[in-house]
């Protein structure tokens, strides 16, 4: 529907530039008809005079060339100027909807544009229980298992983190990088899957992560919440906030 509402703005715009150049040509088409006529019948008469032909013939066949030159002109201009100009009516008046019709038209445009919008975000065929599982496996894969590379088939192409590293939006690739590095940081990192909610397109958590200090020995922690949104069976955008690491409480 938006290319056919720019095709038609478009269209005006050309149509003013066309009408602005038919109307030149049919001014061009009157104006150089003058000239060549003149230039014809000053080269006739030169011609007569040159050559010493009686020169009434001459000027009877010059006023005939001269008058059909000139009318030629002016006509070929306006049929073409006229033909022009009822193609390009032909084009801006195509519609057999009445103005009313033409209302609705747009207004059901508007509604369906935004409704339409709203379904693709919430466009995914899993159940709340199959979004948990599958949320659940990710979680169990991406951390415990240290499987980073599954980020790339649990997420959309398009996957949008608005809490990446350094508390800034990141993709797929940014988010599998942070992960790696957490695996040479933290290499028994594990997850804990507190609570977790689903509805709609949405998923949200509770974790725990646990790990022990490679140095110290220390077990450390840190806890957060994540929300997932789902579209078909992937994850297309993540939301999350977590606390500071500290020792463990025993």
């Amino acid at each position: 529907m938006y290319y056919t509402n720019f095709d038609a703005h478009l269209l005006y715009l050309q149509r003013e530039e066309i009408v602005e150049l038919m109307n030149s040509t049919r001014f061009r088409c009157w104006f150089l008809s003058v000239p060549i006529t003149i230039v014809v019948v000053g080269y006739m008469v030169a011609l007569a005079m040159v050559t010493g032909h009686d020169t009434s013939s001459i000027y009877a066949i010059i006023g005939l060339i001269g008058f059909f030159v000139l009318v030629g002109g002016i006509f070929g201009g306006e049929k073409f100027y006229q033909k022009y100009k009822d193609k390009l009516e032909e084009k801006r008046m195509a519609t057999h909807l009445t103005p009313e019709e033409m209302k609705v038209f747009v207004r059901q445009h508007f509604e369906d544009f935004v409704n339409n919008k709203e379904e693709k975000r919430m466009a995914t065929h899993l159940t709340p229980e199959e979004m948990k599982v599958f949320v659940r496996q990710h979680f169990e894969d991406f951390v415990n298992n240290k499987k980073a590379e599954v980020i790339r088939r649990n997420m959309t192409p398009d996957f949008y983190d608005h809490d990446g590293p350094g508390d800034k939006p990141a993709g797929v690739e940014e988010d599998e990088k942070m992960m790696r590095r957490m695996y040479d940081l933290m290499p028994d990192l594990q997850i804990t899957i507190e609570n977790m909610v689903a509805e709609g397109d949405k998923v949200v958590c509770r974790n725990s992560w646990h790990w022990k200090d490679p140095t110290s020995g220390t077990l450390m922690e840190f806890h957060g919440f994540v929300q997932w949104r789902f579209e078909g069976n992937q994850i297309a955008e993540r939301w999350a906030t977590v606390t500071e690491p500290r020792e463990a409480d025993e």
